[in-house]
């Protein structure tokens, strides 16, 4: 019997571990689940909460980092059960075989089920939670009309699908690039979901904005508030401290301009670190203070 191969752990990559931490957080911020599914705190039916969670481009290397933190209750709570409905193009099929075992392998507690499917429509049935990780992905000479244009194909299917088959209440994430185009095209295509249950990652340009600003200033992170990230996800975003403040040692709450004191920094290397992270920059700095 042809064992279906297991992805190795080698081709993970601790940017996509990063990645995935960043939608992790992205998922608890914007899904807010009811206090039963996070509070810990199992029901007095003791029949836990259950829901089906879409994630497309799910042999990919984002998805292998994400699925294990959805199926341990990082995201949706320890007490809440999930089933997961996993698509890929054809191709991926065997690699998303053995992402399957590794999750059984972990046997998490609160994964009801699996299933994967290169169809659409039935990943999408009843889920109430979408993950749109797999998109098409930019190439060497692309333009970005060009991805645009593949993108619109892909997004336009996956919407429809939506419609017809998802729950009415679902909350939608959209992660693959241009995640604000992706967004748009697949809420234009699913109208009877409310336009508030749709969203895209912007999460990790706030997250290296904040991370930025606090090794700048010397503080933690969480000190750091209300950096605000203008524009879509790409090199054309404006990270912006104008609304930003930290508190300083003593505990006051002080304007980020004024604390960071660096204006050439803000204009020039911040912006550049944000909208282009693989480009160098100084390391020096720390996070917390001395």
């Amino acid at each position: 019997m042809k064992q279906t191969p297991r992805m190795s752990s080698d081709s993970l990559k601790i940017g996509m571990a990063a990645g995935a931490g960043a939608l992790a957080a992205s998922l608890i911020y914007f899904l807010s689940a009811d206090e039963s599914t996070t509070s810990g705190k199992v029901p007095k039916s003791h029949v836990k909460p259950h829901l089906r969670v879409f994630v497309s481009g799910a042999a990919g290397q984002i998805a292998y980092s994400l699925l294990p933190l959805l199926c341990s209750g990082a995201v949706f709570g320890p007490a809440t059960e999930i089933s997961l409905q996993l698509l890929d193009i054809t191709p991926s099929m065997g690699i998303l075989g053995g992402v399957v075992l590794e999750l059984e392998d972990g046997a998490y507690p609160l994964l009801r089920g699996i299933m994967i499917t290169d169809k659409p429509e039935e990943a999408l049935k009843d889920a109430d939670v979408a993950i749109f990780l797999g998109g098409y992905p930019r190439k060497p000479g692309m333009e970005r009309k060009d991805l645009i244009s593949m993108n619109c194909q892909i997004f336009s299917e996956q919407g429809k699908a939506l419609e017809k088959v998802g729950s009415k209440t679902c909350k939608i994430l959209v992660v693959a690039n241009p995640a604000n185009t992706n967004c748009l095209i697949l809420r234009a295509n699913a109208p009877k979901i409310p336009a508030s249950n749709f969203t895209c990652l912007t999460r990790l340009d706030f997250n290296r904005a904040v991370a930025q600003v606090a090794k700048k200033a010397g503080v933690k992170l969480g000190d750091v508030q209300n950096v605000t990230i203008w524009g879509n996800h790409s090199a054309t975003q404006f990270p912006d401290i104008g609304t930003a403040s930290i508190r300083t040692r003593n505990g006051a709450m002080k304007p980020a301009a004024q604390v960071i004191a660096d204006d050439e920094w803000v204009k020039g290397e911040f912006v550049v670190t944000v909208q282009q992270p693989a480009k160098p920059y100084s390391m020096q700095g720390s996070y917390l203070q001395q």
